[in-house]
């Protein structure tokens, strides 16, 4: 296997090693494996194989070889050779179009990401294939690369959950919670592409009280972290967005779609926090003449409102505004029952609690799917 997968390290090929080692073939191999083993360091030296002996026609295999030079045992051995099998397999595949016979081989072989030509590397076929036997490591690495292109769908986005949450396995991979967490965050900056942008105008409010740093029920995520995640998918991909942090009253937000997950967490970290009025950013966007299509306001259960109760703060925005259509979703991340939006208004949304489908939810109400 690392005869095939790794040609040359550091600058240094197995022909080199060869060179400097100096092996001995006879004391390395048993004699009935003889034939084998000259073809396997054939391979390392000069990169590629020679036919086995079985394969060849009598003339020449008196021609290459004299006959009595190998006996039956040896061509035997070397014409049922998995290792030669694997090597033939490798040096086939490197001018390989054929997504479906690299997929096959894949299988049979149990072959790598090192193995396979480099265009067949944006293959979704092909990766999803190599993830199914892939060691944890290399699934760890790799994950960008897999969601960029949309291969974590179905199972196997249920294989690589398995095997994160799989305490055995990270144990017997050595793998630090760093590299899982680089890991992680790379895919999630990778998967923007699957979240198309609606075109809408965006006013994302931020609760920046201290509440907000608390997990949300069933999961190691803050309100923080999963209120950062939101809306850095929407700086990236829309065209006009803009950030607001509250609490008693509104501070205008920096945030750009270039920041990071944990640079948003930590400005918002350094701001100072008090009370929660979730009407302030519609306040705000008509006292400034902001226009907004959608308002978002994260927050984990404090859903107080002041003077101007959020709905009606709403109401006076479309008024003032134009933007009769102007839509508001609150998010309490943490709260089991609250309600702002006003029900009869199909324009308002109240989304209590948070799981994987809000992101879907969001999307379908803004674009009128809901």
């Amino acid at each position: 296997m690392h005869l095939t997968k790794y040609p040359q390290r550091g600058g240094w090929s197995h022909r080199d090693l060869f060179r400097l080692a100096h092996p001995k073939l006879k004391k390395e191999a048993l004699p009935e494996n003889l034939l084998e083993y000259e073809q396997l360091y054939h391979f390392a030296v000069k990169g590629d194989l020679k036919t086995r002996k079985r394969n060849l026609s009598k003339e020449d295999a008196e021609l290459e070889q004299p006959a009595s030079k190998y006996s039956a045992l040896q061509m035997d051995i070397e014409l049922g050779s998995r290792a030669l099998d694997l090597v033939e397999t490798v040096l086939a595949l490197k001018h390989e179009k054929d997504e479906a016979k690299v997929v096959e081989a894949i299988k049979k072989h149990n072959l790598v990401r090192e193995h396979l030509p480099t265009e067949m590397l944006n293959s979704v076929a092909v990766w999803q294939a190599l993830l199914e036997k892939m060691p944890m490591t290399a699934m760890i690495r790799n994950l960008g690369k897999m969601q960029s292109i949309d291969a974590l769908t179905g199972k196997y986005r249920d294989i690589v959950i398995s095997k994160l949450t799989n305490e055995g396995e990270l144990k017997r991979a050595k793998i630090h919670p760093i590299q899982i967490g680089q890991a992680l965050e790379d895919a999630f900056y990778k998967s923007f592409f699957n979240a198309p942008p609606t075109n809408k105008r965006y006013c994302f409010a931020f609760d920046v009280s201290g509440s907000m740093t608390c997990l949300i029920s069933g999961t190691m995520l803050s309100c923080r972290g999963a209120s950062a995640a939101l809306s850095l998918v929407s700086l990236k991909n829309e065209k006009t967005v803009e950030c607001v942090g509250f609490c008693d009253n509104l501070v205008e937000l920096p945030f750009r779609g270039d920041w990071t997950l944990s640079k948003i967490e930590e400005y918002m970290d350094r701001l100072p926090f008090g009370a929660t009025d979730c009407a302030l950013p519609m306040l705000w966007a008509k006292e400034k003449k902001k226009e907004f299509d959608v308002f978002v306001v994260y927050t984990d259960c404090e859903t107080y409102f002041g003077e101007v109760h959020p709905y009606q703060a709403l109401r006076d925005y479309r008024e003032s505004s134009g933007i009769t259509d102007a839509k508001l979703i609150v998010m309490g991340m943490t709260a089991t029952d609250f309600t702002i939006a006003d029900p009869e208004d199909a324009g308002m949304m109240d989304i209590v609690g948070f799981d994987s489908a809000v992101p879907t939810l969001l999307h379908d109400f803004v674009t009128g799917k809901l």
